[in-house]
């Protein structure tokens, strides 16, 4: 059997969570088995590409992570 992970809960996940390491990790491990397998991780990577190039944009403004809600 292939070498399959489910890619489209995680990179959810870690875009949920922020955590651009992890979503960055995620999205070349896709990309990689994507071109490996020949299979449809387009969406996955490209959400994850997105959400990297936010967290990347958000963390130059504001100097780290973003919180949610109230304290």
């Amino acid at each position: 059997m292939a070498n399959m992970r489910p890619y489209g809960p995680a990179i959810a996940d870690a875009i949920e969570r922020g955590d651009a390491r992890r979503l960055e990790a995620l999205v070349k491990q896709a990309k990689a088995l994507d071109e490996k397998q020949g299979g449809d991780l387009s969406k996955a990577i490209r959400d994850g590409k997105a959400a990297l190039a936010k967290l990347a944009k958000g963390s130059s403004k504001s100097g780290g992570s973003k919180s949610k809600g109230k304290k």
